[in-house]
């Protein structure tokens, strides 16, 4: 399929010409790989197709080129002549044989041209099968910053130019808040700070992983068909991993712990005194606590790994379990 193979009757523009008007004029590329050229009855310019025939459910496919450069000189892109049809149909050959070895193994491929919509469901599908980790974050993410821009947009349409714009936008962007109805607002628009500046641009550089991991993976799996893969051409931002570290002294701790009320301020104590994070500290169970050792044990934190968190007086204090069988924190 590498060669492209000439055809005395569609190879040149004068020799399309003499075809006879509103039929199909097929050129076998391989077996069960068609070159399709069909010029209207109006006399108008023809379309260059390509037909895969599966090989297994003998169903076939057809998918449209680009025009023929039978009135303008070819571009190839949208004017394509004789040698860049083929070039085009070999790459759409190649996802439709993808899509039809995954077909194969009972998945569903979705029909029509290839989205980016349709690559973030692929992607995040594999994801919860393998389980990964933070899948919902992410969803979440393509749903706000991914869909919006590029959902109907085809994968093998996708130029590093439109990504990097969108990129941009995303770092220039204030930050947005969540109310307290699910409604996403952005904040002020006033000039950020030089701390918020990099912490949009580690946001959007998040946000362009997620969307290069999902585009990449359908690549591979052969559900889409991308041959210059545009979005590896993408930098991310530098120096945005670099956030200002803050410690809050004992008198502001003592403050914080103060301002909170009912069970959030035994949590926020625990996290003081643990070092945990939320989502560690609600997952904390009874039997987590360790008193012979003065340690609690994490069995999932953000890594994936658990660890031991050796206490202070104070922490054993805080994090001891009551008669009554509650949670520790």
């Amino acid at each position: 399929m590498a060669r492209t193979r000439r055809s005395a009757k569609m190879d040149t523009r004068n020799a399309r010409l003499r075809l006879e008007r509103g039929r199909r004029h097929m050129v076998p590329i391989s077996v069960g790989h068609y070159l399709v050229y069909r010029r209207p009855k109006s006399g108008a310019a023809g379309s260059w197709q390509a037909c895969f025939v599966n090989p297994e459910t003998k169903k076939q496919t057809r998918g449209i080129l680009g025009v023929a450069d039978d009135f303008e000189d070819a571009n190839g892109k949208t004017v394509l002549n004789y040698v860049q049809a083929n070039a085009v149909a070999l790459s759409w050959f190649r996802a439709q044989e993808g899509k039809a070895n995954i077909e194969s193994e009972g998945e569903t491929v979705p029909d029509g041209p290839f989205t980016v919509s349709d690559a973030m469901d692929a992607y995040f599908k594999d994801a919860e099968r393998r389980g990964v980790k933070g899948v919902d974050k992410d969803r979440g993410m393509a749903r706000y910053w991914i869909l919006p821009a590029f959902g109907y947009v085809q994968v093998s349409r996708l130029t590093r130019a439109r990504i990097e714009k969108w990129l941009d936008s995303i770092a220039s962007s204030p930050k947005c808040v969540r109310t307290r109805t699910g409604r996403t607002l952005n904040t002020d628009t006033a000039a950020m700070t030089a701390e918020q500046k990099r912490a949009r641009k580690c946001t959007a550089n998040r946000v362009l992983c997620v969307l290069k991991a999902a585009l990449t993976h359908c690549i591979d799996r052969g559900l889409a068909d991308s041959p210059d893969r545009p979005w590896q051409l993408v930098k991310r931002y530098r120096g945005t991993d670099k956030a200002r570290i803050r410690f809050l002294t004992p008198e502001e701790q003592i403050q914080f712990v103060n301002a909170c009320q009912g069970d959030f301020k035994d949590l926020v104590r625990g996290a003081l005194l643990t070092g945990c994070r939320y989502g560690e500290m609600t997952r904390l169970q009874c039997r987590d606590y360790d008193q012979k050792n003065a340690t609690v044990f994490v069995a999932e934190s953000k890594s994936g790994k658990s660890r031991h968190i050796y206490l202070t007086e104070e922490g054993q204090r805080t994090v001891r379990p009551t008669d009554e069988g509650t949670q520790a924190g």
